[in-house]
């Protein structure tokens, strides 16, 4: 790795198509120390499983994607999150933890209703480490987004969140564009006043009589896309 570390771009570039998935992995750790953000073009070409079937070596390019491409990388290291490998998916969450950005922060919570337990576990890690206060700042912007996937993961945290702080946030997605964004918030009205918060019964009572029934079950509506946001909609 260190011989290859001080080859040319190209020669590196190259080596990460080699069959050999030791030469592959050189070549993914040389391009993580030169720094190089030439590397970043042919490294985005190796995301996904077709591109490079060893699992771990797609754990150790999400990593490097970011060393090396570091906020022109990030949609390259959220492809990972719609990786078969649960374990990919894990790297990608704690790759995006280290962004401390808000479209990074809405990425993870996207994560919440991952199929796999360990990586929901991985996501709520991420999320408790932000703290309840930051929490409802990130949100509060989120809920603020153009794009839909983006308000429709805020409501879907600060309705499973059983925060009153966040009480203020679920009342002003009820006026949402979108239908999803409207029952989860209205649903975490309802989970608060059920367990007794007398504003978030106050509020739930000011809601109308059509809101009200059936608030329906708290999913995320984002899962019904099939791909991601484009990079454009992304930081849209």
């Amino acid at each position: 790795t260190l011989a290859l570390s001080k080859s040319d771009p190209l020669a590196v570039a190259l080596k990460m198509h080699s069959d050999d998935a030791n030469v592959r992995a050189s070549a993914y750790r040389a391009a993580a120390l030169r720094r190089e953000p030439q590397l970043l073009t042919p490294l985005l070409t190796r995301v996904g499983p077709t591109n490079e079937p060893d699992v771990e070596l797609r754990c150790l390019l999400v990593k490097v994607l970011q060393i090396v491409g570091g906020r022109e990388a990030l949609k390259g290291i959220a492809d990972h999150l719609e990786d078969p490998d649960a374990t990919v998916r894990i790297s990608a969450i704690e790759t995006l933890a280290g962004y401390q950005e808000v479209i990074a922060f809405a990425l993870i919570v996207r994560c919440l209703q991952d199929e796999n337990e360990l990586v929901v576990s991985a996501a709520v890690s991420q999320i408790q480490a932000v703290g309840s206060l930051n929490i409802l700042r990130i949100c509060t912007a989120m809920l603020k987004a153009n794009a839909e996937w983006s308000r429709d993961a805020a409501a879907f945290l600060l309705a499973s969140m059983n925060l009153p702080d966040a009480l203020p946030l679920l009342v002003a997605g009820l006026e949402d564009s979108t239908e999803a964004v409207r029952k989860k918030c209205l649903a975490g009205i309802d989970k608060l006043a059920s367990q007794g918060y007398e504003p978030a019964m106050v509020e739930l009572a000011k809601a109308g009589s059509e809101q009200r029934d059936d608030p329906g079950p708290l999913t995320l509506h984002i899962k019904t896309q099939k791909k991601l946001p484009t990079i454009e909609e992304l930081f849209s």
